[in-house]
């Protein structure tokens, strides 16, 4: 159900919404929204979202939620789930339960005729959930158990875009910034055990199309801080920078494209890896030819240290060496 009101500032919109949604093991006679525990006490899941838009020459939007997730069979079915090759769930009797609040606000700046764009959002979120993980290696195996203890977590976020396009030039640019801290908790050894992330993130994207070619760059520059009841992890800042060009001489293209990692690791020195691939493009009425060579540049390895709760961990991805693949197209319509 929506319905708006007209003011001479603008139009104002609500939109309210209610879902509840069917997450059963089992269901009675009139199959309503419910699920049940161990001790056969039942759940009812339910999620509402409202919300209130105002605009004019710019425009606000200001929203909340509140939602219950419940766990799927495997959580209760199975003693344990494999995940991946290293990597196991051992599930618990307690069927998972999930309830998040949240709310927010986004501001919109438009002028379309001088092609500047503005966009500002806020938004603060709380979850809480009846069982936590603990994760135990062995032998170089991931075990995760799920134990039921409750706990809660609270995300706050707040960023910007901005984008400025200039016709004459043939050139579109857009920045952004964000920033976002959680708070939460984990299980560590059977005990809870809480932990702080805060993670400040800046992008640039370029696109630019002179008559002799077109450019794009895309730039990504992340700061992580986290820290735990006991301990602060090492600082990690990491960039991603990529520059594409593409040349069209007549019915060929030509590119070019490298991308640039700047990665600092928790406990080594920075790693830097640069990764060049090249292109050509011959199309033609009915069959389309194409050739690539990737890993110009025969780069070994990929490095990244990741941060994820209480835990971190650096993993090397091998790379596949210098290689040419060779593809033909052929369109059989008329």
């Amino acid at each position: 159900m929506t319905w708006s009101t007209r003011s001479d500032d603008g139009v104002f919109t609500t939109m309210p919404y209610i879902n509840v949604t069917p997450t059963t093991f089992a269901c009675d006679e009139d199959c309503e929204s419910r699920c049940y525990n161990e001790d056969n006490s039942e759940q009812i899941i339910v999620s509402d979202c409202r919300g209130l838009q105002a605009s004019h020459h710019s425009e606000w939007y200001l929203y909340g939620s509140y939602g219950e997730q419940s766990g799927s069979m495997s959580d209760v079915a199975l003693d344990r789930l494999r995940i991946d090759y290293r990597t196991y769930k051992v599930c618990s009797s307690i069927i998972p339960r999930n309830r998040m609040a949240s709310a927010g606000m986004n501001y919109t700046y438009k002028q379309p005729i001088h092609e500047f764009f503005w966009v500002w959002r806020a938004k603060y979120s709380h979850q809480r959930k009846n069982l936590t993980a603990d994760l135990q290696i062995h032998e170089g195996q991931y075990w995760y158990a799920y134990l039921e203890k409750a706990n809660h977590g609270d995300t706050y976020s707040i960023g910007t875009d901005l984008s400025k396009g200039i016709f004459k030039w043939r050139l579109k640019t857009k920045t952004s910034l964000t920033y976002s801290y959680y708070k939460g908790q984990q299980a560590s050894g059977g005990r809870l055990i809480g932990f702080s992330a805060q993670t400040l993130n800046a992008t640039e994207d370029i696109i630019w199309s002179p008559s002799w070619c077109d450019v794009t760059y895309q730039g990504s520059f992340t700061r992580n801080v986290s820290s735990t009841d006991f301990s602060c992890l090492t600082p990690l800042l990491q960039w991603r920078q990529s520059l594409s060009l593409t040349k069209t001489i007549g019915k060929i293209d030509l590119t070019i494209s490298g991308v640039h990692y700047h990665n600092e690791l928790q406990t080594s020195a920075v790693k830097n890896t640069l990764l060049a691939d090249a292109s050509v493009v011959w199309r033609m009425k009915r069959i389309r030819l194409s050739g690539e060579l990737h890993n110009l540049l025969n780069q070994k390895d990929y490095i990244l240290t990741d941060y994820s709760g209480l835990t971190s961990s650096t993993t090397t991805y091998h790379l596949r060496p210098r290689e040419v693949i060779m593809r033909l197209q052929w369109s059989f319509s008329t």
